[in-house]
């Protein structure tokens, strides 16, 4: 019957009721998700597309926040980019991977300097400890903090985040005769120790973040230095960096001001590679304790691949610093730093 009919339909010019094979092969075969999207070697390109757009981003911090936000993690897009390199060389895919090494490249440099050995770091002089440990004001391990500021025996000691259960279950800060204590239970809380006295006290709050900063003048029959523990807010939002970036500048504008030797203790919420960093560096007149060690990472401790150095010490240019570590995990989020510096 369908042969009759088929024969009567060519006779009159229609085509046969048949739908060609490839195409009623398509038709009756689904496509895959990923043979309709992306190979995975194209998920592996967009990736690598992403992290080469943050690093340049990181650049541009000054411009948005979310951009200076990008700048922190360049020790990581340096590894990521690495990966991408040898993965497409043994691809052959060269021209690619000539691009992977430039951005790398790109996020290195600002890296390298903190591998080279500042001047005069070999230089005659005594020797002080300072120390600095923000002990996260959830963390309750008094007693590992108590067993780091044993251990180190700092001649100074910040702590940050420092609530008043913190002051109550700490031992070892109270051998020290002279401190500033100013406990908050919003992270936020501060306290400054020092086996010497000092001369001169004073809360201050930079900028527009409403948090506490502790200045101090201390003297040795030695020393005379300047010591300010301060902690501004993280720049995550808009608002957050706009308080954040007031504190710094108001704090940088103090520090160049300052007559003495001088210090800058405090969990500072941006890496040495930051645009906003940088900026602050050159408005106050400091040098980052840091240059010559190699990337001291201390937070977050819960996440080791992505750690970032936000912890500092930062220095006027007649201090030397001998020594600089990272100390030892004390139940917070944060490592603590170690710095062991003398007058020129």
């Amino acid at each position: 019957m369908g042969t009759d009919d088929d024969r009567l339909k060519r006779e009159q010019g229609f085509a046969p009721s048949t739908v060609p094979t490839a195409f009623s092969d398509r038709l009756s075969t689904k496509p895959s998700f990923l043979s309709a999207t992306l190979s995975w070697w194209g998920i592996f390109s967009a990736a690598g597309a992403i992290v080469c757009f943050l690093g340049v981003a990181g650049y541009l911090g000054n411009d948005w926040w979310f951009f200076d936000l990008a700048s922190h993690f360049r020790p990581q897009y340096t590894a990521f980019l690495a990966v991408y390199v040898v993965v497409s060389a043994v691809r052959r895919i060269r021209f690619q991977a000539a691009v992977y090494a430039a951005f790398a490249a790109i996020n290195i440099i600002p890296i390298i300097p903190f591998y080279i050995a500042p001047e005069g770091r070999d230089a005659d002089v005594k020797y002080y400890r300072g120390l600095l440990a923000n002990v996260n004001t959830a963390n309750r391990r008094f007693d590992l903090v108590d067993d780091m500021i044993s251990t180190y025996d700092p001649d100074i000691l910040v702590l940050e985040e420092i609530s008043s259960a913190w002051i109550d279950g700490l031992s070892e800060i109270h051998r020290y005769e002279h401190k500033v204590q100013r406990p908050r239970d919003d992270n936020f809380g501060i306290a400054l120790y020092s086996k010497y006295p000092m001369d001169f006290v004073d809360i201050r709050y930079f900028g527009d973040a409403g948090v506490p900063s502790i200045y101090a003048v201390i003297r040795d029959d030695n020393l005379v230095i300047s010591v300010v523990a301060t902690h501004p807010p993280p720049p995550i939002g808009a608002a957050n960096t706009q308080a954040s970036h007031s504190q710094l500048e108001d704090l940088a504008d103090f520090a160049a001001s300052v007559p003495f030797p001088k210090l800058i203790l405090g969990d500072l919420n941006n890496t040495p590679w930051s645009p906003t960093f940088r900026r602050f560096l050159r408005r106050a007149q400091m040098n980052n304790s840091a240059r010559g060690f190699g990337i001291q990472c201390t937070w977050p401790t819960f996440c080791k691949p992505m750690m970032i150095p936000i912890d500092h010490c930062l220095h006027s240019p007649d201090i030397v610093i001998l020594n600089r570590e990272v100390g030892p995990h004390v139940g917070s989020d944060h490592l603590p730093i170690i710095v062991d510096f003398g007058i020129r």
